[in-house]
């Protein structure tokens, strides 16, 4: 696509909001509701695993509404630092497989996936392991929070530098709801984000359904003959959320499944000067732009049962998979002198109990943590004609690697005055890492052949 095209497609953009939802009519709002210019809305969070208006929270946290994010046009976790103070993300291929970095604490520009990030990175406080899997589109959230600094007394796991927790829009249990909203933009990008509810039974049963879709050329252009456009975005993602609670029931189970692939063309390689010669800064020369291609997958089941007034028994269960094929030519030019491709498999499982105490005077948070995580790679290296004329090769890497973490912590407020907070958490943690079937060697080939 021609510069002068992406111009052009730049001047259309379309919008479109549908609710099934019933609309009452009212005459005036009162003081104080939304949208009373005389008040500040009070935001609610969860940072510290209750809920607390932001303003209540002892931490350095951040929230950020869903409708904040797609005002200000983050789509991706990866464009979260435009928004969040002090967090920064980078990545070896664009927007996929971010590093999140908190008050410069991160895993660093880490390429390969079985690396674990020190930011805590959660989906409704289920952790996330593979960083594949936190390059995820946002869409239907009702907000982000993102806590800075240390917090193992509060969370299960790999919390050292902070964490981050994407909360989705669950049912409301309310009657019925939806809109649709699409977009089109710059390098014939078309956009669809929908969602959807509906209440089985008042107050008792709903489930929502959100899917998001985004396709586009990139902003780059590739000059090669026949080569692609790095840059692109091709994306499909969907979400399946019920809800229970039974009337008069101490009970609230949370069921939400997920499901989306990403596959856009890699990010643009400023690689040889010589291939750089006549080219303007958007615009490459490259004969083999390849593909970052992820799919991730997953169910969890938040179950609460209010034992008391006081007491709330939390149970948080699990389990998420994936894979990604990213195909990256390293050397910017239209010569096989580096062309890598990075081959993972992952699965994990976890599970979270945890108990919410509530007095006049104590505020506790306890629980414990499992959680296993399996990652399978296969890594290639063509280094193509770099050896010699016609000497074509390469370098193949094969590991498996599996972890275990057991984890028990706690945090308490004891309220010794209206004003006086003493604040008192412990931790344990014990994980358990092993590398096996590793093997690596040598090979002789061509780029792409056998």
């Amino acid at each position: 696509m021609t510069r002068a095209a992406c111009t052009r497609s730049a001047m259309a953009f379309l919008m479109v909001c549908a609710s099934t939802s019933a609309l009452a009519q009212a005459t005036g709002a009162p003081a104080g509701a939304p949208g009373d210019a005389s008040t500040i809305q009070e935001i609610v969070v969860t940072a510290q695993r209750r809920d607390q208006s932001i303003l209540e929270v002892p931490i350095a946290v951040t929230a950020v509404t869903g409708d904040t994010l797609q005002t200000r046009g983050v789509t991706n976790s990866a464009d979260l630092g435009s928004v969040v103070p002090n967090l920064e993300v980078n990545s070896a291929y664009g927007a996929t497989q971010p590093n999140f970095s908190l008050r410069g604490v991160s895993v660093a520009n880490e390429y390969n996936s079985n690396q674990v990030s020190p930011i805590g990175v959660y989906v409704n406080d289920v952790y996330i392991v593979s960083r594949t899997s936190q390059g995820m589109g946002l869409f239907d959230l009702d907000r982000v929070e993102v806590l800075r600094g240390p917090q193992g007394t509060l969370f299960g796991r790999n919390t050292t530098g902070g964490a981050i927790n994407f909360i989705t829009r669950e049912p409301g249990l309310d009657g019925s709801n939806g809109y649709v909203q699409a977009g089109y933009g710059n390098y014939d990008t078309f956009t669809v984000q929908a969602a959807g509810e509906t209440t089985l039974a008042g107050d008792q049963i709903g489930v929502r359904a959100a899917v998001n879709y985004a396709v586009g050329d990139g902003e780059f252009q590739n000059v090669y003959p026949g080569g692609k456009d790095p840059d692109s975005t091709d994306t499909l993602e969907g979400r399946l959320s019920l809800r229970i609670k039974p009337d008069g029931s101490p009970l609230d189970v949370k069921i939400v499944a997920y499901g989306g692939r990403n596959d856009p063309t890699q990010a643009p390689v400023f690689g040889l000067q010589s291939a750089r010669e006549g080219l303007g800064f958007f615009q490459v020369d490259e004969n083999r732009v390849g593909n970052n291609k992820t799919q991730s997958y997953g169910i969890s089941a938040n179950v609460a049962y209010a034992v008391s007034s006081s007491l709330k028994l939390i149970s948080i269960t699990s389990y998420d998979g994936g894979e990604q094929d990213l195909q990256q030519a390293a050397d910017g030019s239209p010569l096989d002198i580096l062309d890598i491709t990075w081959r993972s498999r992952f699965e994990q499982f976890s599970e979270e109990l945890r108990a919410n105490y509530t007095s006049r005077l104590l505020n506790l948070i306890a629980g414990v943590y499992y959680g296993q995580d399996d990652t399978v790679t296969d890594n290639t290296f063509d280094i193509g004609s770099a050896l010699a004329p016609g000497v074509n090769g390469g370098f193949f890497q094969h590991f498996h690697e599996a972890r275990q973490s057991y984890a028990v912590f706690g945090q308490g407020d004891v309220n010794l005055t209206q004003k006086l907070v003493l604040t008192l958490g412990l931790r344990y943690t014990l994980d358990r890492a092993q590398y096996e079937d590793g093997s690596a060697y040598l090979f002789a080939g061509n780029v792409g052949g056998p």
